[in-house]
């Protein structure tokens, strides 16, 4: 049940429903996102709960109608992690640039990041900006700040 509900958050399930028509590349990556470590690390080869296993207990963003990328919550904390974990690289005035490119080095090499540059394109940059936008700037009206409409 617990791994249900981690997968289910913010409508993630709904992201391969066999009754809608889904963009082959969302399908794609939910599939290798729910197979990496990275993203479902439950934790089944040890005694001890994993990291995974504690942030099953937290929850995703509220989005209005759903997250549009694959796991997006999960990507996002690890990315926010990364920053934080770095934040203390910034020196002074023309730093900010060597603290860029820390961070874009780090999460190439995080297996998360391994995992988005698998991400075929376009398409799926947009539904993950969409999300990032939902998160960081919640909607006051109705419509979507991305057009992510289900094309093929």
């Amino acid at each position: 049940a617990k791994i249900i509900t981690f997968i289910d958050q913010a409508k993630n399930l709904s992201l391969i429903d066999p009754t809608r028509e889904i963009h082959p590349d969302v399908q794609a990556f939910w599939i290798s996102a729910f197979g990496s470590s990275a993203i479902c690390d439950f934790g089944y080869n040890t005694n001890e709960k994993s990291t995974k296993e504690r942030n099953i207990q937290t929850q995703a963003p509220l989005y209005d109608n759903g997250c549009k990328f694959p796991f997006f919550w999960v990507i996002q904390q690890t990315v926010d992690k990364i920053v934080k974990d770095h934040q203390h690289l910034t020196t002074g005035i023309g730093e900010d640039n060597k603290l860029t490119i820390k961070l874009l080095t780090c999460l190439r090499e995080h297996d998360i990041g391994l995992l988005l540059n698998r991400t075929p394109g376009r398409y799926m940059k947009l539904r993950y900006f969409n999300d990032l936008i939902q998160l960081t700037w919640p909607r006051t009206i109705k419509d979507n700040y991305v057009n992510t409409k289900e094309t093929k």
